[in-house]
This record gives structure tokens, sequence and C-alpha cells, in this order.
């Protein structure tokens, strides 16, 4: 009786990893409940700046450090905020359409400085 035992949870176990298996074409059905889970989780997480905000932030950093600042510095400041490289670059790029923010190149530091207008 003891081999029956065995021989059955051995088959037990076959069934199991076949049914815990992925086919290929499981991409097809969709995500799993299990993924779905995840991203709105991630979403609470993280703070969606949007562009103008994140213009205000650009501003009122140019402003605390008297209306210069070296683009190392400004960009550190804003992503310590939890600003994407992106956006930060977006709103940059637009205050500086806007004529609100000045790129001048400081050759004693060798970088880009920023300055408000």
């Amino acid at each position: 009786m003891s081999e029956k035992t065995t021989k059955k949870t051995k088959k037990e176990k076959k069934t199991e990893e076949k049914s815990q298996s992925i086919d290929l074409t499981a991409f097809l059905t969709g995500p799993s409940p299990e993924t779905k889970e995840k991203s709105p989780e991630e979403k609470t997480e993280e703070k969606a700046y949007f562009t103008d905000e994140v213009e205000k932030i650009v501003l009122s950093e140019l402003a605390q450090a008297g209306n210069k600042l070296p683009k190392s510095k400004l960009y550190e400041k804003v992503v310590r905020r939890g600003v994407k490289p992106v956006i930060f670059y977006q709103a940059l790029t637009r205050l500086m359409e806007k004529g609100k923010v000045k790129r001048i190149f400081d050759p004693e530091i060798e970088e880009y400085v920023y300055v408000a207008s």
C-alpha cells in the first residue's frame, strides 16, 4: 500500500506542475490578475507631476537661490522632490520658450546656468 500512496503523490506532483506552468500563448489571454493588482498600487505611491506644477517648482527654486542656479544643482533639487527628469526638462523648455527663464553658459564653472527673468 505504501507504494500506491507514493505513486499517487508523484502523479499529483506532475499534475500540479502541469497546472502551474505557463504556456507560450498565455500573453494572448491578457494580463493575469496579479499584474492588475500591482499597477494601481504603484500609481498611488508616485505623485504625478504635471508640467505646470513643475514650472512653478523650478521658478521657486530659482527664486530661493537668488534667481541664478547651475543646471546640475537645479536638476538635483527638482528630482529630490520626486519629479521625473523628462517632465523637468519639458517644464524647463517651456519656461525658456515663454521667456521666464534664460540659459547662459558660465565659463567659470563650465556649465549652463539658468536665470529667472
